[in-house]
């Protein structure tokens, strides 16, 4: 088997070397699809696109096996786009697909290679594919497509036409089976073959001008025309089944006639068909035959230059007047129905009448559910379920479209009313639209490719439409996968640490990883994660990867366009917020919704052109920043719900690259992050699932000393009087200091350690920064806490720094708005608290949280409080305080 597979990477390699080597350069386009849709024990589509011969290697022998199919589009993919005819940039051949069971007379393969080795431009390559053989003319040099893709795809049709290939396939981004894998149909195991190379290569032109008088060499039994995406046939269907008639377009049924064609495409039938509508219509006979024999001309095309074209318009003639003779009484023309006509579905005259655009609605939603995908109504807007995944979608474009679709297939011309009250119907259709709120992401597994994994057993369960999942891992679940490059890189990432302290933030960075891989959890498992770090300390690849595990999909949206009407119209899809710099020099910010997304409360989003709703953002936050963060926010709101790493190792960007770097380069990567997220990533998610485990055991992510010091000088400098009441203050049962005072103190300290460059804040915020520290041993009641005067601050009192502060206060002109109501300067700032205030409640309170004995002896709890509250950072003699 091993032998096999090593032989069956080389032939699948040097195949797409052969085809696309010479001729073009960007990567080829290989996929790896289940043999049946819907087939819940596969993965769905995969794909690589690629030219490097271990990756081609690695791809096959990874999804060469059953159940499955290997295959290489025809066509060369623009790079990051899907596969779609648009995308298609070069064509390096032409190619057609024979299925033996298809074929006249049912030739074996030997015949049918007899056949196509007696054409003048036999193919370059044939391949057998299991069931029968893929052709392909390689071009000499390789065309652009889009701007022939008419001539490549009429030629396509005329390759199918010469040698009974399946019409199918004549399109530019067909996919075509990979020789050196195997075709797994129906529980075989056939090897997919090159048969037959000859090393011929042709231009176009030369093939156009043979294509154009050139007779089939062999027959299709029948030849179907072709259907756009299936979607005709499938309204087709469903209108029979339900004895909805659709009207007849004549135009494009006689545009879809073919020679050689079956079913309703063939000439025969599309004649019969539309001769009877025109006539039904009121149109004369003679008009009928004159327009029906010039389609049938142009349908048989060179074919039809042998045909006896005197007796084909005696046949057509006979054919209307059979029909006149079965219905003497010619009707009128009947348009065709509006949306606010009514149009009978069923068999029964009494039946009742059903408004077209409830017909289209409900085949729309039928189609959707056959296909394997869904639709949901809320308020924010639709949410369409496609290949396991809940997408949002704010827009109505790719609905019309749906629309536009069912209208094609039931022949009705589409207008703007008709498409705008089916969509209408559809958005309130009983079975589609919710009055509950959906549980969305609320199933507390970890979504992936392969379901989903419980992270607490790590059971594998397969993902369904009910567990409304908005996300997933892109990636499938192996438990023994593992991501070596990535340790790697981490460790060099801390390796300017004690060892014990690198395992300790390592260990950090993957609970905060392994959290975000689930929606259901405590407040305490949900934390932003800043790098914070000079240029070149590896904070952008270290972002780069994390954010990667969870898909390419990221939100840039900056902190200071938070704000604008639509500046949250990104967070309507659960991905990583990723800001490779966060925060700028001595800016500082406060927003509301920052704080709003990052404690994971509601926003409103504004959808431009759209809904406005309220939604709770949920993906991770990976930030990076060259700059301390700064927030202006007064409480420790957003300072508990993030984790700051300092980067303290810098990599020379002229050095010798080292690690995974050093890995990624000898690969052929660009950079290390590209290593790990192509070749480790069910590792990394093995990784981080690690970490999840440990956080929801300890019910929280644990931090180091460093990052909580961090954490601390962050809220030190986010609060305005965190650092006066660290520096000015001392705490004292018995003293008080009036507001005045206590501002005109913080206002000099303020501009000396903020810089004069920034204004000095109002009494008003100073005030509810200080309520906003929720000191209980700061008794603040407005109310209670007052006299003729002045409002006053008890049990603190300002120590010597916050005196000298209060001195240059009443004695500079600049601060002279501040000292308008302030203790005299000849007269005591710290005062006692009044006999009469003794029973006041928040006075009370106050001594209670200091530990205070009305018996005049502290209490040990005084000294814990300090602690708890975490604002006293030097150790005091208890019975000094």
């Amino acid at each position: 088997m091993d032998a096999t597979n090593i032989n069956s990477n080389t032939v699948a390699a040097d195949f797409t070397k052969i085809v696309f080597g010479t001729t073009t350069e960007p990567p080829v386009y290989i996929s790896s699809l289940p043999n049946e849709r819907g087939d819940e024990t596969e993965p769905p589509e995969r794909h690589v696109a690629t030219r490097v011969p271990s990756h081609i290697a690695g791809f096959v022998a990874k999804w060469d096996r059953p159940k499955r199919g290997l295959f290489f589009c025809t066509g060369i993919v623009k790079q990051g786009a899907r596969r779609a005819k648009e995308n298609i940039v070069q064509t390096a051949c032409l190619h057609t697909d024979i299925d033996f069971s298809n074929l006249d007379g049912d030739p074996d393969r030997a015949e049918v290679l007899r056949q196509l080795a007696r054409l003048r431009y036999p193919p370059s390559i044939i391949v057998f594919s299991g069931h029968g053989l893929h052709c392909y003319w390689l071009f000499k040099e390789a065309v652009d497509t889009q701007e022939n893709i008419e001539r490549i795809e009429t030629a396509l049709r005329q390759l199918a036409d010469l040698v009974g290939g399946d019409l199918q396939c004549r399109e530019v981004a067909r996919l075509m089976r990979l020789p050196g894998t195997h075709n797994t149909k129906d529980g075989e195991w056939t090897e997919v073959e090159i048969v037959e190379q000859n090393g011929r290569r042709y231009e176009l032109d030369d093939l156009e001008e043979w294509l154009a008088e050139a007779s089939p060499v062999l027959l299709r039994k029948t030849r179907p025309r072709e259907v756009t995406a299936g979607e005709t046939d499938y309204f087709s269907e469903y209108a029979k089944a339900r004895n909805f008639k659709p009207r007849v377009d004549v135009k494009a049924r006689l545009d879809a006639m073919m020679f050689m064609a079956g079913g309703d495409a063939a000439i025969h039938p599309t004649q019969l068909t539309v001769s009877a509508s025109l006539l039904s219509s009121g149109t004369p006979i003679d008009e009928v035959v004159e327009i029906v024999l010039a389609a049938t001309k142009a349908a048989a095309g060179d074919y039809g230059a042998r045909w006896n074209w005197r007796r084909e318009e005696r046949n057509i003639r006979g054919m209307c007047e059979t029909w006149v003779a079965k219905h003497p009484q010619k009707s009128k023309p009947v348009p065709a129905p509006q949306s606010d006509q009514k149009t009978n579905t069923a068999p029964d005259d009494s039946a009742p009448l059903v408004p077209l655009h409830h017909i289209i609605g409900d085949m729309v939603i039928a189609k959707l559910r056959h296909d394997g995908e869904d639709i949901i109504s809320v308020s924010k807007g639709l949410w369409y379920y496609c290949e396991g995944i809940w997408q949002l979608r704010t827009d109505t474009l790719w609905l019309d479209a749906l629309i536009e679709i069912a209208c094609r297939g039931l022949n009705y011309k589409s207008t703007n009313r008709l498409i705008a009250e089916t969509r209408s119907w559809i958005t309130r259709h009983p079975k589609v639209y919710r009055l509950r709120d959906i549980p969305w992401d609320a199933h507390g597994k970890i979504p992936t490719r392969s379901g989903l994994i419980d992270p607490i057993t790590l059971e594998l369960t397969p993902a369904k439409a009910t567990d409304f999942c908005s996300w997933r891992i892109e990636c499938d679940y192996d438990p023994n996968a593992a991501c070596p490059w990535w340790e790697t890189m981490i460790a060099d990432f801390f390796s300017d640490r004690e060892p014990d302290v690198a395992a300790e933030h390592i260990r950090v960075i993957q609970e905060v990883l392994g959290s975000a891989l689930i929606d259901v959890k405590p407040r305490e498992m949900s934390k932003a994660l800043i790098m914070q770090g000079g240029s070149n300390f590896g904070k952008s690849v270290m972002l780069e990867v994390l954010a990667g595990l969870f898909g390419a999909a990221q939100i840039s949206t900056a902190l200071d366009q938070l704000d604008g009407t639509h500046g949250l119209m990104q967070f309507t899809q659960r991905a990583p917020w990723v800001l490779h710099e966060a925060f700028q020099s001595g800016k500082w910010h406060f927003s509301s919704i920052v704080k709003a997304i990052i404690t994971h409360e509601p926003v409103p989003i504004n959808i431009k052109n759209g809904p406005v709703f309220t939604t709770i953002f949920r993906g991770p936050l990976f930030w990076a920043t060259n700059h301390p963060p700064q927030f202006k926010e007064a409480t420790r709101a957003i300072v508990n719900r993030i984790i700051v790493i300092e980067c303290l190792r810098y990599f020379d960007p002229d050095a010798e690259l080292i690690g995974a770097a050093a890995e990624a380069r000898r690969r052929g990567f660009d950079k290390p992050s590209s290593l790990i997220l192509q070749t480790e990533l069910p590792g990394l998610l093995n990784w981080a699932i690690k970490g999840l485990q440990r956080a929801a055991e300890r019910g929280r992510i644990a931090t180091t000393d460093q990052i909580k010091e961090t954490s601390e000088d962050i809220h030190r400098d986010s609060n305005l009087v965190a650092g006066f009441l660290d520096e000015c203050i001392e705490y004292d049962p018995h003293c008080r200091v009036s507001a005045p005072d206590f501002c005109a103190a913080f206002a000099v300290w303020f501009t000396e350690n903020k810089g004069e460059d920034r204004g000095t804040p109002s009494n008003e915020s100073i005030g509810r920064a200080l309520a906003a520290m929720s000191d209980p041993r700061i008794g603040m009641d407005r109310k209670e806490l007052r006299d003729k005067h002045r409002r006053y601050y008890v049990g603190i009192a300002l120590n010597d720094a916050g005196m000298a502060f209060w001195n240059r206060a009443t004695t500079a002109d600049r601060f002279e708005g501040k000292t308008t109501n302030t203790t005299a300067s000849d007269d005591v700032v710290n005062t006692s608290i009044p006999l009469e205030w003794e029973q006041k409640a928040s006075v009370s309170a106050m001594r209670k949280a200091q530990g205070y004995d009305p018996t005049g002896m502290p209490f040990p709890a005084l000294v814990d409080a300090a602690k708890a509250v975490n604002v006293i950072k030097n150790e005091s003699d208890p019975t000094e305080l």
